[in-house]
């Protein structure tokens, strides 16, 4: 016949079980924590989605018009290059690119601005406008006046200021 259980077993199978059973409350607690995120979550995401739809729709437009023509760059695309020449400047003229502070030096490729006529480097006049539209240097608003009259810009692109 099988003998009866000690004292000793009986309490450490009731430990085991209590145990068990503690890990089983923690765990359904854990799954009814996470069902509630989720719900919460589902409730809320229409509008994260919105949000985040909205930002990836900003960074496409952005990716597909990074180097294109938009805004006051329409503009200022149309503003010609020239060479930079110091005997050939006037004394009014600023010697320096004011975006990037260097010295104008002979051979630079310099655009000037019509209304306002400062000059500056071209990659750095062009990387300004991008993203304002006035004059580093006095501000002036280069939107404001609109395209500029096609003889106010009838340079030879390449020709010494």
């Amino acid at each position: 016949m099988a003998a009866a259980p000690s004292p000793s077993e009986i309490h450490s199978s009731k430990s085991f079980f209590s145990r068990f059973h503690y890990a089983l409350v923690i765990f359904g607690l854990a799954v009814v924590l996470i069902i509630i995120l989720n719900v919460v979550f589902i409730k809320y995401c229409p509008q994260l989605d919105h949000n985040a739809r909205r930002v990836l729709r900003r960074r496409r437009t952005y990716r597909e018009t990074n180097g294109r023509i938009h805004g006051v760059s329409r503009y200022w695309h149309s503003i010609p290059s020239a060479v930079y020449m110091k005997d050939e400047v006037s004394e009014e003229a600023n010697e320096e690119c004011s975006v990037c502070l260097g010295v104008f030096e002979d051979g630079d490729d310099v655009r000037q601005l019509p209304h306002c006529k400062h000059y500056f480097h071209t990659p750095c006049i062009d990387m300004w406008l991008f993203s304002h539209s006035n004059c580093p240097l006095c501000r002036v608003n280069i939107a404001r006046f609109g395209e500029p009259e096609l003889d106010e810009l009838r340079i030879d692109s390449r020709s010494p200021v």
